[in-house]
Order: structure tokens, then C-alpha cells, then sequence
């Protein structure tokens, strides 16, 4: 698979279209809301102009690992996942 813009990654391995609000404080809601919490963003070397965010006490907290993440992210990821363009972060 290759890595898309404004795409959510389900733990279910379930991929849907992300609609980026339009102002910063609704970001972040929208962001927090996905995740299901406090959000970090990681980011992509394969990919520059590309980042992922993700639930940042995830593993504390015992999220689902998202397999398909993981692959694409070449490392751990748990919970649901967003990848946007880095300048949208």
C-alpha cells in the first residue's frame, strides 16, 4: 500500500478519507477525537512531506495494535492512525 494524504488507518485495518477542518482549534479537536486522546506526531522518512498522528500514551493505555500502520510506519503503532501533509500539522 502506498502512503495517501488526509487518510485515517483504523486498528480494524479499516481505511477512510480524512476531511481536514479548516482552522487550527478544530484540527486539534478532530485530531484528539480520532485518536482518543492526546496526540504525537511521527514522522515519515520514506516520506518527508507526510506525518502520522497518533494516540501518544497509546501503549500505556492498551490500544488495539494497528498492523497496517505499523507496516507502512515501519515500526509499533496502536490505535487509529491519521497521515496528513507535514504542513498541515
Amino acid at each position: 500500500m502506498t502512503l495517501q494524504k488526509n487518510i485515517i488507518i483504523r486498528s480494524d485495518d479499516k481505511i477512510q478519507k480524512f476531511h481536514m477542518p479548516d482552522n487550527n482549534e478544530d484540527r486539534l479537536k478532530a485530531f484528539q477525537t480520532i485518536v482518543n486522546g492526546l496526540i504525537e506526531f511521527v514522522n515519515i522518512p520514506e516520506n518527508p512531506e507526510l506525518v502520522a498522528i497518533v494516540n501518544e500514551e497509546g501503549l500505556l493505555r492498551s490500544l488495539p495494535y494497528n498492523e497496517a500502520a505499523s507496516i507502512l510506519l515501519d515500526r509499533t503503532i496502536v490505535g487509529d492512525c491519521i497521515i496528513i501533509e507535514e504542513d498541515q500539522a
